[in-house]
């Protein structure tokens, strides 16, 4: 069982990479979260996605700057304790990291403001010299915190993850 200031801290680590980022270090923090904290199944749909979106290519283009705060008291972190993925069951870390993200472009020039969430499940796995947090994420949602605060709810409760279905980072 991960301890919830754990689960805490390797949540703040992963939405904070994919958060605070400028157009020339997206692609190192993306790497360092495929290769070290995402789940290969996570790891496919994420990279898909990116590219449908031609992400890495719009942050170039536009000299993307994105700013990340984290607001920890809105946001909440669990040990789930044993639920059932896929007719597995696993010990599983669970919580909604939610947070301001402001994005400019060409260095200074806002772009937007808001407020993002996310619902975030993680495996417990062998700590590696690059991975210190000894989490794997399985699954990764953007979306409303009202609908995501549910979500969490019910897994807590019936000790099953939802559906799988748009699990990934979405921009």
């Amino acid at each position: 069982q991960l301890s919830e200031s754990y689960i805490e801290q390797t949540f703040l680590h992963v939405t904070e990479k994919l958060n605070s980022w400028s157009y020339a270090s997206i692609k190192d923090n993306y790497r360092v979260l495929f290769e070290n904290f995402y789940s290969e199944d996570l790891k496919t749909r994420t990279q898909a996605n990116l590219k449908a979106q031609s992400y890495f290519e719009d942050a170039e283009k536009r000299k993307l700057i994105s700013m990340w705060q984290p607001a920890v008291a809105d946001s909440e972190f669990h040990w789930c304790g044993n639920v059932s993925a896929r007719k597995e069951v696993k010990g599983v870390a669970c919580g909604i990291v939610t947070g301001k993200r402001s994005l400019f472009a060409d260095h200074n020039i806002p772009v937007s403001e808001e407020n993002i969430s996310y619902l975030i499940y993680a495996v417990n796995v062998a700590p590696t010299p690059t991975n210190f947090f000894a989490v794997q994420i399985t699954r990764l949602k953007r979306g409303p915190l009202a609908v995501l605060k549910a979500e969490l709810e019910s897994s807590l409760k019936e000790g099953v993850l939802p559906s799988e279905e748009n699990d990934h980072e979405t921009h």
